[in-house]
């Protein structure tokens, strides 16, 4: 509190602390005997230091070893316990990760596997909020260089997550899953700004039209009830894909949909 009112800025973190936080969590978010509130938080306590932590402040061996051991803590949590308050908690936690950008592919098959596991949560996990912070996961990465070779499996992950969505079957659930099909529709709009080349869009035209009618009408939902602040990802998708030239009916489709969201928001 001094430093700041000197000089109005905190002396850097010191990366020996934060290497000692991120290894206590990560110890603790292995434990079988952690608590469930401890395990929810220390897992996203290795979010925010996995985020944190840089390469130029490490050797290349630590570096990658704190990447590679807090990321797969945050897998063990996502995809394993009956505690749905701490799988929900670590995929939160992994969008802290997907937002750093010198992750990428290239950085471990860690990543890969942190991305496939959210991927599988999206399509039909029974729990709604873990399927919802699984998607605002997704939703965060940074670059197309993080899912390089996923993009296509991911969007076909989100597209089977909107179909199972519409199967509502537990009572009370309606916001739930009103808020997972927004995020679902946020998130495909993000990862369609990922793509690169004619090619590419007509891939993408593909895989939406195996459930035209679901997209159409999730991501029609999406843009009357969303707030306006939220809207970036859609706006994103709509001006990213109109760089491209349709070259038929699917394609043309797709970009007369979200120039109709656009069109009608408010």
């Amino acid at each position: 509190k001094h430093q700041m009112e000197l000089t109005g800025e905190y002396d850097e973190f010191p990366i020996s602390l934060a290497k000692k936080i991120l290894n206590t969590a990560i110890f603790y978010a292995l434990d079988s005997n952690s608590a469930i509130t401890t395990k929810s938080n220390v897992v996203r306590c290795i979010g925010n230091m996995l985020n944190y932590i840089c390469a130029d402040q490490l050797s290349p061996d630590d570096y990658s070893d704190l990447m590679e051991r807090g990321t797969r803590a945050l897998i063990s949590n996502i995809t394993t316990g009956k505690s749905m308050k701490v799988r929900w908690n670590a995929c939160y936690a992994a969008s802290n990760l997907l937002k750093k950008k010198d992750v990428t592919e290239e950085s471990g098959k860690w990543i890969q596997d942190l991305v496939t596991s959210l991927s599988s949560l999206v399509q039909n996990f029974q729990n709604f909020k873990v399927r919802i912070n699984a998607a605002v996961a997704l939703g965060a990465v940074w670059g197309r260089p993080a899912v390089n070779s996923l993009l296509f499996d991911i969007l076909e992950s989100l597209v089977v997550g909107l179909e199972s969505s519409q199967n509502l079957e537990v009572f009370g659930e309606y916001q739930h899953q009103s808020n997972l099909v927004q995020q679902l529709c946020l998130t495909m709009s993000h990862m369609i700004t990922f793509i690169n080349n004619e090619q590419e869009f007509s891939r993408l035209t593909h895989i939406l039209h195996g459930n035209w009618d679901i997209v159409e009408t999730s991501l029609t939902s999406c843009v009357r009830n969303i707030p306006p602040m939220k809207f970036t990802p859609i706006l994103n998708a709509h001006n990213h894909i109109s760089s491209f030239s349709p070259r038929n009916e699917e394609e043309n489709n797709l970009q007369m949909l979200y120039q109709s969201c656009v069109e009608n928001t408010h």
